[in-house]
């Protein structure tokens, strides 16, 4: 029953949105349709106001499965920005977004850091992430050492906040070198 449901959900959108074409295409082009159509429909058709409200219909009935599938595309983005963690009472989840936020904040106190952005993506099993980094960072720097110390800052603040024994791949991009400031 539950694989059904979801199939059924899906024609019936399908439906609605070709239902609603149908009317905007009926409204906007009569001919297209006319002939297809019942006698008394043909002269229901034929009158102004009907293919008016005809169009609204198909806009409305068009813009409700837009609107319905962009919301259902938007929560399946948003199932997929958490870490979650195990235990025997029950799961933890922690935010993709408090995760980036934690590691740039943890970041800034490097000095020799000017600016940070971190994009974290859970790994599949969502028990272990990977980080990829971009930082401007002062000039008079050995840039691999540095990368490399922003790396293990990383890595360390990240098993600190959630706990992981193994981390995915941190990535760090250094984007700009920028004079010292005094």
């Amino acid at each position: 029953m539950r694989v059904l449901s979801p199939i059924f959900a899906f024609v019936i959108w399908v439906l609605a949105f070709v239902v609603g074409a149908a009317l905007i295409a009926g409204a906007i082009y009569p001919s297209l349709c006319y002939e297809t159509l019942p006698r008394f429909l043909q002269d229901y058709g034929m009158q102004r106001s009907c293919r008016a409200a005809a169009a609204i219909a198909g806009v409305a009935l068009v813009l409700i499965v837009v609107s319905r599938v962009a919301l259902i595309v938007s929560k399946q983005e948003s199932r997929g920005r958490y870490v979650s963690f195990s235990s025997p009472r029950g799961t933890t989840s922690v935010s993709v977004d408090t995760i980036e936020a934690f590691l740039a904040r943890g970041c800034s106190t490097l000095p020799e850091v000017k600016r940070l952005t971190t994009l974290v993506t859970p790994v599949e099993d969502r028990k272990t992430i990977t980080v990829d980094v971009t930082a401007s960072v002062y000039h008079g720097q050995n840039v691999p050492q540095l990368g490399e110390r922003i790396r293990q800052h990383l890595i360390e603040s990240a098993q600190e906040l959630l706990g992981l024994e193994e981390m995915g791949d941190v990535n760090v991009t250094i984007r700009e070198v920028e004079p010292a400031e005094h």
